[in-house]
């Protein structure tokens, strides 16, 4: 397939291309940032391209997310994009595995390739992705969005993300893309420059942001690249023992019900404690009754949740009632906690 890739070698030469193809690359996160970078690393000729993801696709996030349509809902993302991505380039070997990146699988996957791409939309992850490569030595290109903004920063064994970032947030604390909104088309910039930094990465052309971040402004155009240095309060650095609740809380997998299952507890006069930890503006538009206490209150309203019944937590997409599961069950000792995926029945 030399003339498929005949445009590009004019300008890196045949020997970057090369190391392209020679190139391993995991990518954690077949969404908004994932679509667009895996499009770009299977066009461009990578080797191997991992897809880890645990998600099905939904309707919102059809959007952003272009490797999906209208009618994937409820198929697995991971084993979708690669189905799509087989069709632009059969030269590349493309793996896709439905499971999140988790405390028992990260060393050996991210052990098994070259490069590692970040894609994720929570901390959990980018912490275990980040403090797993910084062991290994292996190199992170990490992205991520926030409403009209965007970062990109590449970390090796010298600079690590938790350089950048020491301590992972308290769970709600940040707002995700359901809650703070997102438009596709910023969404697609920071996975395009993703590819292109791991493909600069990958074949040593140009200057790449090795020790640096870019942070990208949608709404005007700026962009500044700010120079990262080791910090002390880094625990991979200072010796400090890293707490399981740096991933727990966010990845991994927790006991999880249906909304079929829950309609059919309900019809069994089944007793539960139905618990909302979406926000309180979210529950006006559309209020499905039980106890709402925002993700981010949690914590300091933990004694308003019974330990002597089985807990129901919904939200708007699954995503922070799987992270509010993990921290009752994790932090503190819950027994019977389920989350819900989808929304609950009405009353």
């Amino acid at each position: 397939m030399n003339e498929y890739y005949a445009r590009q070698t004019t300008l890196i030469g045949a020997e970057a291309q090369n190391k392209l193809r020679r190139t391993k690359i995991l990518l954690v996160g077949a969404g908004g940032v994932g679509c667009p970078a895996a499009t770009h690393l299977v066009t461009a000729g990578v080797g191997r391209l991992t897809i880890l993801d645990p998600d099905r696709v939904e309707t919102t996030n059809l959007h952003r997310q272009n490797l999906y349509r209208p009618g994937d809902e409820g198929r697995p993302k991971a084993l979708l994009a690669a189905e799509r991505l087989r069709r632009f380039n059969p030269e590349v070997e493309i793996l896709a595995l439905e499971a999140a990146l988790d405390k028992g699988n990260a060393r050996e996957l991210i052990a098994d390739h070259d490069l590692v791409l970040d894609g994720t939309d929570n901390f959990g992850t980018r912490f275990l992705c980040g403090d797993v490569c910084a062991t290994l030595g292996k190199t992170l290109v990490s992205a991520a969005v926030f409403r009209f903004q965007g970062q990109l920063a590449t970390f090796d064994a010298c600079i690590h993300y938790r350089d950048l970032y020491p301590h992972p947030p308290a769970p709600g604390t940040v707002p995700d893309c359901s809650q703070a909104g997102t438009v596709g088309a910023f969404v697609s910039i920071i996975g395009t420059l993703q590819a292109a930094e791991a493909i600069k990465v990958a074949t040593q052309i140009g200057e790449n942001l090795k020790g640096k971040l870019l942070v990208f402004d949608g709404l005007n155009y700026r962009n500044s690249i700010l120079t990262l240095s080791p910090n002390p309060e880094n625990p991979l650095r200072s010796g400090r023992a890293i707490s399981d609740s740096d991933y727990d809380y966010f990845c991994g997998a927790v006991p999880e019900i249906d909304r079929k299952t829950l309609i059919e507890w309900k019809a069994q006069g089944k007793e539960h404690f139905l618990l909302d930890v979406r926000t309180p503006e979210e529950a006006r538009q559309k209020n499905y009754g039980g106890r709402l206490i925002p993700l981010a209150e949690l914590e300091m309203r933990i004694g308003e949740i019974p330990r002597d019944k089985k807990i129901v937590v919904h939200c708007q997409t699954g995503k922070r009632s799987r992270q509010a599961t993990a921290l009752l069950m994790g932090k503190y000792g819950f027994k019977d906690v389920v989350s819900l995926s989808g929304t609950p029945p009405e009353n």
